[in-house]
């Protein structure tokens, strides 16, 4: 019976996965239904979260953004994030912060443990989102934590200057990174 019982539970975590695939679609876009102002077609992709932190581990090149679709600042930064690869050609590695797999996985730690790697110069997140981490094809890092300095969601929505600058400095990043073919 024994047996039976471990053979069942063996089919059906085959069946469902092991792991969480985050909010992925089919072709790998990921799930941005929660934001405002983002549509269907977008440049933001997600996979398993353990393997997109493993990949910042490893300095896989890529632009990673950390965030959730409730977050007052990530629904401010999102669509500028989405402009600016949209004109860049570039995608973007969504990290649902609020997804089962982040917690169970223990990759804020994860991701604490490759901040204190970075310079001493880099912005780290101090688990703080929305957070940026692009890296080169070379390995190199750069980030970036927030919108811009001064900017609070809860008062106003960013100025006309604030979502130019913060374009600007986002184009300065992504420019680092491989288009897509």
């Amino acid at each position: 019976m024994k047996k039976l019982i471990f053979t069942l539970m063996a089919i059906m975590l085959v069946l469902t996965g092991c792991t969480s695939k985050g909010n992925t679609s089919a072709d790998g876009a990921a799930d941005m239904s929660g934001y405002e102002g983002i549509g269907k077609e977008h440049h933001f992709v997600s996979e398993a979260l353990p393997d997109m932190v493993s990949n910042i581990e490893n300095k896989v090149e890529g632009i990673y953004y950390l965030g959730f679709a409730t977050c007052p600042w990530c629904i401010e930064l999102t669509p500028v994030m989405e402009d600016v690869a949209s004109e860049l050609n570039v995608s973007i590695h969504y990290l649902n912060v609020r997804d089962d797999a982040w917690k169970t996985n223990k990759l804020a730690d994860r991701i604490m443990a490759f901040e204190e790697t970075l310079p001493a110069s880099a912005t780290k997140s101090e688990g703080y989102v929305p957070y940026l981490i692009i890296i080169d094809k070379d390995g190199n890092i750069k980030t970036h934590l927030g919108t811009v300095d001064g900017h609070e969601p809860s008062k106003a929505k960013m100025t006309e200057d604030q979502v130019n600058f913060l374009t600007i400095r986002l184009k300065e990043m992504f420019k680092t990174v491989t288009p897509n073919a």
